[in-house]
């Protein structure tokens, strides 16, 4: 059996510590966690994600213990996915419980609307850009 690399990010460094993510994500068997800090909604820039992708090997586990904490846009989160099957490793979210390994449609299923939602919750944060009042607002 492979061993488990965990990845954890945050969006800032103001008044975001990745300190607990990276101990749960040891306590969950991560022997390495490589973390960013950055934003979510693209992949650009996010230079310990790309080297833990580039270290997996085969019977590997990439966790996360979110799908946000991977990406907060659908394509992006099945990029993360194809990449980490393409190496014959397999993709685990802990919360909610996903594991990926290419057999399972379900799980690509349940990573395809996790996807949504964070682009979602990205887009809802996001400020209104067009400068129109919204409907009750």
């Amino acid at each position: 059996m492979g061993k488990t690399l965990g990845y954890a990010r945050i969006s800032s460094d103001q008044g975001q510590d990745i300190t607990s993510q990276k101990a749960m994500l040891e306590s969950l068997g991560a022997v390495v966690v490589f973390a960013d800090v950055g934003n979510g909604s693209k992949l650009t820039g996010r230079d310990q994600l790309e080297a833990v992708l580039r270290l997996l090997e085969p019977g590997d586990t990439l966790l996360a213990l979110h799908p946000d904490r991977l990406a907060r846009d659908t394509g992006d989160l099945l990029t993360i996915a194809k990449r980490v099957i393409e190496k014959k490793a397999v993709l685990r979210i802990n919360d909610p419980a996903i594991i990926m390994d290419g057999s399972d449609i379900m799980a690509e299923v349940m990573l395809t609307v996790f996807g949504l939602v964070g682009m979602l919750e990205s887009t809802s944060s996001a400020p209104d850009n067009a400068g129109a009042s919204r409907p009750g607002s």
